[in-house]
């Protein structure tokens, strides 16, 4: 179970609440020591400077002061000048931000809340909603850098405990010049430059429970928005946490932050995924980070996701179905998402091999009914989980379905399970439903229906960038084109399309 922790002078570290107070996390971990005793929140205002505290008193423990960032304060009074809570809030920010930029509801409000309690700083696409929502300029809504002359708050580390920082601010650096050459988004650099000094210093008062919600927040990014506009946020948060396990010991805390590490190197490779040395370094990071947690379940997981990164990416299927057997192995029955991410990989790899007349299609219908029946005994929260990789919903069964039916040519029941998904995919998952819309392209132009199938690809997803996924369906779209089709206008804008 996860604790919220509050750095005591004396650096001792309390938990909020009782031990059976909050839900375990998402993989196999065992429970943290900590003291049962009772425990209440107080808050007050500083007279003197005018800061806002809140004060956690321990029954036959001292009383410790956290401060609350002036920011923090100023979100949380203009959100209650509106007689807004949290959840009307955000409401408010889906209906006025770009589409696909924000997760769902729920994950919002816990941005909301760690924002308004100064765990989190809010940065892109949250900081700009704020500001238009509320009125208020920047400046004078979050003010400018921190001033030279604030006095640390307890809790934090001083500059005299930075010692390292420079060679972080170093590796950091090293880590973005392998990147820029090739990134084509502007404001990105941006972006990645202030969340690396966040990384340096905005964020130690950070606990294992705000380290939860950023992977969260991450997966959600990756799914419903472009990966690679995240990529100073991930350079930030996995050297950050690097400097955590520095000064980690041995113990429940390490296993949890190396559960955390893994998360984001994984979430890491898939942004890359495109550029293979990065992504190679990134997944044996994620791997080495998961066996050493300890957590059986997560490096299962792990281990699953390098096979869908690789599949997706177009690497040999042979290879995908050795990856996704090992995580089998590993997993020796114990039904887990990264058990239903193996399958699902197993199942995709063989259907490849069979579309290329070099594999049984009998074996790929063989695996698909293996992922099904896995599928039945799968718990509920992973059944639950619609928005992130952490769960396997009956969305992302039939999204399987759909494909390895539509590689091994069952054209009607592909297009079928295809729609299944589509219905059961939450609206923010616009790229698994524009890559379903593919599939059921794809089915039209085997079933001969040329031009309504090259007319559906081109309409599956407008304006969204070409994901490795959605480049690797259309490929197939295209080599199933007759030769005196491959020269019409809409097979060569499909081309152009996703080469670019």
């Amino acid at each position: 179970m996860l604790f919220h922790w509050v750095a005591a002078p004396s650096a001792i570290k309390a938990p909020l609440g009782r031990c059976a107070a909050r839900a375990g996390p998402p993989f196999g971990a065992g429970p943290f020591q900590c003291t049962d005793r009772p425990t209440s929140r107080r808050n007050g205002v500083d007279t003197e400077t005018g800061n806002v505290y809140t004060f956690l008193v321990v029954a036959g423990a001292m009383k410790t002061k956290v401060k609350v960032p002036a920011w923090a304060v100023r979100l949380r009074a203009a959100r209650e000048a509106k007689e807004w809570g949290r959840t009307r809030l955000a409401h408010e920010m889906i209906a006025v931000a770009e589409p696909y930029t924000l997760p769902g509801v729920k994950s919002i409000v816990g941005s909301i809340r760690g924002h308004e309690t100064g765990r989190h700083k809010p940065s892109d696409p949250y900081r700009p909603l704020y500001c238009q929502l509320y009125g208020i300029p920047d400046t004078d809504l979050f003010g400018g850098n921190r001033p030279s002359t604030e006095e640390p708050s307890e809790g934090t580390v001083t500059e005299d405990a930075k010692s390292g920082d420079d060679m972080e601010r170093r590796t950091a650096m090293q880590i973005l010049g392998a990147f820029i050459p090739s990134l084509t988004v502007p404001p990105l650099t941006e972006t990645i430059f202030s969340e690396v000094n966040r990384a340096i210093g905005d964020r130690e008062e950070f606990d294992l429970m705000d380290w939860e919600q950023v992977v969260c927040d991450h997966e959600i990014h990756n799914i419903v928005g472009a990966p690679r506009t995240n990529l100073g946020n991930f350079i930030a948060d996995i050297t950050e946490v690097g400097r955590i396990l520095d000064r980690t010991p041995p113990g429940p805390s390490r296993s949890a932050y190396l559960r955390i590490s893994a998360q984001l190197s994984m979430m890491f490779a898939g942004a890359v995924v495109e550029e293979p040395r990065l992504a190679r370094d990134a997944h044996r990071a994620a791997r080495r980070a998961a066996d050493a947690s300890g957590d059986r379940d997560l490096a299962v997981y792990i281990r699953a996701r390098e096979a869908m990164h690789s599949y997706w990416q177009g690497q040999p299927a042979e290879i995908v179905v050795q990856m996704s057997d090992r995580a089998i192995r590993l997993a020796d029955g114990r039904p887990s998402a990264g058990l239903a991410y193996a399958y699902q990989m197993r199942a995709h790899g063989l259907a490849s091999l069979a579309a290329k007349r070099a594999g049984d299609p009998a074996e790929a219908r063989q695996a698909l009914n293996d992922l099904f029946d896995l599928f039945e005994r799968l718990p509920d929260q992973v059944l639950r989980e619609q928005m992130t990789y952490q769960g396997f919903p009956e969305s992302k069964l039939r999204f399987s379905e759909a494909w390895v039916r539509s590689l091994i040519g069952d054209n009607t029941a592909s297009y079928r399970a295809a729609d299944a998904a589509i219905a059961a995919f939450p609206s923010q998952r616009v790229y698994a439903i524009a890559n379903c819309r593919s599939m059921q392209a794809l089915t039209l132009v085997r079933d001969g229906h040329i031009t309504e199938g090259l007319d559906h690809a081109l309409s599956t997803a407008p304006g969204l960038p070409v994901t490795p996924a959605r480049r690797l369906i259309t490929g197939h779209i295209l080599d199933a084109l007759p030769a005196q089709a491959r020269k019409l206008p809409a097979a060569q804008e499909l081309r152009a399309l996703t080469a670019a």
